[in-house]
């Protein structure tokens, strides 16, 4: 079986669900932590395709990931997001977070818009549930099949 997903509007997303494992049933963290470990062992380089910002988050040094709207690979939640951002007035940004209401109450972060300082927060908690939250299983999974207890 076959699943395509669509957004608000119709159009296609990336993601298609096969039915296949995932990565963490196939043990596929579990194989690439055991050639980043023999690569270091040997002298090569470790683990250097994650951000600094995620690798602190990983480790548990930061709570919280720092990065720019820009760094969203996806077209429509980046626009989205810069145009809350954006927002001049009360008005416009409710209106925008209304019109992006499904994304953000997909995040968590859907909420009556009281002052102008709210579309901080709201981009905020999306940029942390879009780059943190939503990866949460693979993330654990990650740490618990890859990084050893005494490292953590």
């Amino acid at each position: 079986m076959m699943v395509k997903f669509t957004d608000d509007i119709g159009a296609m997303e990336e993601a298609l669900d096969t039915g296949g494992p995932t990565p963490a049933e196939d043990n596929e963290y579990f194989h690439i932590g055991r050639m980043i470990a023999v690569s270091i062992v040997h002298g090569g380089p470790g683990l250097c395709c994650l951000s600094p910002n995620f690798f602190l988050n990983l480790i548990g040094k930061e709570k919280k990931i720092e990065a720019p709207i820009e760094d969203i690979p996806d077209d429509e939640v980046r626009k989205a997001l810069l145009e809350i951002k954006d927002a001049t007035s009360l008005n416009e940004l409710r209106e925008l977070t209304e019109k992006h209401s499904s994304m953000l109450q997909t995040a968590g972060c859907y909420r009556f818009m009281m002052n102008l300082e709210d579309k901080k927060r709201i981009v905020d908690e999306y940029m942390q549930w879009y780059f943190i939250y939503r990866n949460q299983f693979s993330i654990q999974s990650f740490l618990h099949k890859i990084i050893p207890k005494n490292i953590m």
